[in-house]
């Protein structure tokens, strides 16, 4: 199955901004070979085994709600099959439909709620008036039964039913849960019936996954009872994105800057190597936010990141080289220095994030070098990153070597590039 373009091009955004990989709820022996997928999709044309198999695959195609992208070309080629198969499945209207009918019942709500919450799709679910999750369907009728499975949801949003799905062990539920906590008149009689759910909010924003914690805060912040709460939540989050939000929600203005790198420092310094992560990734995006949201970091955190550029975990150290590429304009010599020396590291995954780092130096003989060494690594995502970096145009005939290539993943990248330059050529 061809992959659309467009969901080309979100996977390379996810690469090139550092983003992590996608977990699935499914578990790993359901679905990890194409025969695996044929067995399950096969269930779908037996009415006695189809709304099984018709749920097996929505959880594995999306597991939380959105299509599930992982960066590996086969697995989200798996994924990709599972939701054809969703969508073209013999009788979906039916299927639909008893996935609607299991809402009525105490018994049947909560895994109908779960299978309709990824059928719904987030566009339909929290964008309303969009298309489906595949961000532009050409499937009207699917998009209407996508609709009609968002509208029934939004009919059990009942005190009861989001106290159930708050302390669902699937976090999809659990932030439709948050999503729906509340009335949406802020007035305290209009609140007040759901105070006594506060707790269970309070639970997730403790222990839920950065996105679901992000969700209850923000949710929390709500409820006036809750300040003290969410200002002990700044002490102890490890999220700089929540911390973020926390600290801007405070109104802390005055000396915001100084006070949040301040505090991205500590989680710099964290034991935890994830937390550590978070922070490089947080640091590496900061471009490419929205003016309000970007910071200015000193000499401080770009020594700590040359630090972390030399860690044992490879992850690490590619995550410590995006964040460097974002803050080099604070030391260009050491910033070079260290983007030479990872132009050798092991790792394909920290080498191909090295061009990125040299492109505004290219003018430099010993970088020229490197970026040399680069354009003829043995790994082709790393020749294609490299080519990116540095001009896209100046190597089309690399990038046409690299559209034969054996990893079909960056095949497809480079198909997609020569295209975008062909195209760019022939315009008027």
């Amino acid at each position: 199955m061809k992959r659309p373009s467009h969901i080309i091009i979100t996977i390379l955004a996810a690469v090139l901004l550092g983003c992590r990989s996608t977990s699935t709820s499914v578990s790993p022996k359901a679905i990890t070979a194409e025969d695996d997928l044929n067995r399950l999709v096969a269930g779908l044309s037996r009415p006695e085994t189809r709304m099984r198999a018709f749920s097996q695959l929505l959880a594995f195609a999306l597991p939380d709600g959105y299509y599930a992208r992982t960066g590996d070309w086969e697995t989200d080629n798996l994924h990709d099959q599972a939701f054809e198969a969703v969508r073209t499945c013999p009788e979906r209207e039916t299927v639909v439909s008893n996935l609607i009918h299991g809402l009525r019942s105490s018994d049947t709500r909560m895994q109908a709620i779960s299978d309709l919450i990824r059928f719904a799709g987030t566009t339909f679910l929290y964008n309303r008036g969009g298309s489906g999750v595949w961000g532009g369907s050409q499937d009207r009728a699917f998009d209407a039964l996508q609709e009609k499975a968002a509208d029934a949801l939004n009919g059990y949003v009942d005190i009861e039913t989001i106290s159930r799905a708050l302390d669902s062990p699937e976090r999809h539920v659990q932030y439709w849960a948050i999503g729906h906590f509340g009335n949406s008149d802020l007035s305290e009689e209009k609140q007040r019936p759901w105070l006594p759910l506060l707790p269970k909010l309070e639970k997730l924003a403790v222990a839920g996954d950065a996105s679901i914690r992000d969700a209850a805060d923000q949710k929390l912040g709500d409820f006036p009872q809750e300040r003290q709460f969410l200002a002990k939540r700044v002490e102890l989050e490890t999220s700089p994105g929540i911390l973020m939000r926390l600290m801007q929600q405070a109104q802390e203005c005055e000396g915001f800057n100084q006070r949040f790198v301040a505090r991205l420092y500590s989680l710099l310094m964290h034991r935890d190597e994830n937390v550590r992560r978070d922070a490089l990734l947080f640091i590496g995006f900061n471009g490419s936010r929205a003016p309000m949201w970007r910071f200015t970091y000193d000499k401080k955190i770009f020594d700590r990141v040359i630090e972390l550029a030399q860690s044992g975990s490879a992850k690490e150290r590619s995550d410590a080289a995006y964040a460097l590429t974002e803050i080099r304009v604070l030391d260009p010599d050491d910033s070079r220095g260290a983007f030479l020396r990872l132009a050798t590291d092991p790792s394909k995954d920290v080498r191909w994030r090295v061009a990125f780092g040299l492109k505004d130096q290219l003018e430099r003989a010993d970088v020229q070098h490197v970026i040399a060494s680069l354009l003829e690594d043995k790994v082709p995502s790393v020749r294609y990153m490299t080519i990116l970096a540095v001009g896209p145009e100046k190597h089309v005939k690399e990038l046409e070597q690299l559209a034969q290539c054996g990893d079909r993943q960056v095949a497809e990248w480079a198909t997609a590039k020569l295209t975008q330059i062909m195209e760019g050529k022939n315009k008027p």
